[in-house]
């Protein structure tokens, strides 16, 4: 199929389609749930080796870095509060000392966590998992 070119003929583009499409309609046979019975073997065949495939290569996907976001706390506030603050100002936030924050993975809740300091360097927090959500 041709597709550089947006501007084709109506009838040039619509006998592509149907010449591209011809092989839905063949290999029917008198009796349908055959066909099914065949097709769902190929989609079945398919799928192990699309499953042997990405086993093969688990090491590239275990490489693939992600962002994880650590929720603190959320507040809700009318934008003239907004747009009149200035530094120094402090927004009350959800959450309370010491309560679990969310652990999340493409806005995605995965875990709640306790804020920590970190041992071996006191300018930097942590966050210690004390609870995996179900992926449900």
């Amino acid at each position: 199929m041709h597709i550089d070119s947006p501007l084709q003929d109506h009838d040039q583009s619509e006998e592509c389609t149907l010449k591209n499409n011809s092989h839905i309609f063949q290999n029917t046979t008198e009796n349908p749930q055959n066909d099914l019975d065949d097709s769902s073997e190929k989609i079945s065949s398919n799928s192990n080796n699309i499953f042997e495939k990405s086993s093969d290569n688990i090491d590239l996907i275990m490489n693939i870095p992600v962002n994880i976001q650590i929720i603190l706390g959320s507040c809700c506030m009318q934008i003239s509060n907004l747009v009149n603050l200035s530094k120094g100002d402090v927004i009350t936030l959800d959450k309370r000392v010491g309560e679990a924050v969310d652990i999340t993975i493409n806005n995605q809740k995965i875990a709640k966590g306790e804020i920590t300091i970190m041992e071996d360097d006191d300018t930097h927090f942590g966050v210690r998992v004390i609870e995996l959500l179900n992926s449900k």
